[in-house]
């Protein structure tokens, strides 16, 4: 092995240089490398539910970030349409949904929010209808009670409230809302959450 000590300046540099660019190099395929990971977990893709026909993408409330998205959008339907009192208030969640992501959404949705079971059916109900994810866009269907407007299907009428959100990796928030006219659409069949092992112990972070 040559010493540096025997070397020439000349030689001493284009040694360097070559060493530096190796670095460079390494450290160009590192970065492209987490580019690529962050492109690939980050990227929210396409999902619909319920399942349209002609829809792209996937359609499954279970895959991310959907579930950060539908509690996006009850967090801000709730907190901007609460209930009147401090009464609990239950949340009826897409059919479908595993039973642990349910009860992990609804936990945090806000202060009296219930999943919906069989038990607790008659306490004023948030329905969460429809998920629309496309790349950083999305976009959720909620049906909100509104007790003082007279009596639907299930003895109250309900207001459709589309909220469009924007987010991924940083979280999701509400760019835009649209308000529609009360009954013009009718809830969903209640899918009612039933505690089961999958759910017990839920964790704080899933």
């Amino acid at each position: 092995m040559t010493s540096l000590a025997r070397l020439n300046g000349f030689e001493v540099y284009v040694m360097n240089t070559i060493r530096r660019g190796g670095r460079i190099a390494r450290g160009a395929l590192v970065g492209a490398a987490i580019a690529g990971l962050t492109l690939v977990g980050g990227c929210a893709g396409y999902n619909t539910w319920p399942p349209t026909p002609g829809s792209a993408g996937v359609a499954n409330p279970n895959a991310r970030p959907a579930d950060q998205v539908m509690l996006a959008g009850l967090q801000y339907v709730v907190a901007r349409y609460p209930v009147e009192g401090d009464q609990h208030y239950a949340i009826n969640m897409p059919k479908g949904l595993n039973p642990r992501l349910y009860k992990w959404i609804v936990d945090r949705v806000g202060e009296g929010a219930e999943p919906l079971t069989f038990d607790n059916q008659d306490l004023p109900t948030y329905h969460l209808k429809q998920l629309k994810i496309r790349g950083r866009e999305a976009e959720v269907l909620i049906l909100r009670p509104v007790t003082e407007a007279g009596t639907g299907p299930d003895g109250v009428a309900y207001q459709p409230i589309t909220v469009t959100l924007h987010g991924g990796l940083d979280g999701w928030r509400c760019v835009h809302r649209r308000e529609w006219a009360v009954g013009l659409d009718d809830p969903p069949i209640k899918n009612f959450w039933e505690a089961s092992e999958t759910t017990a112990g839920v964790p704080d972070d899933l």
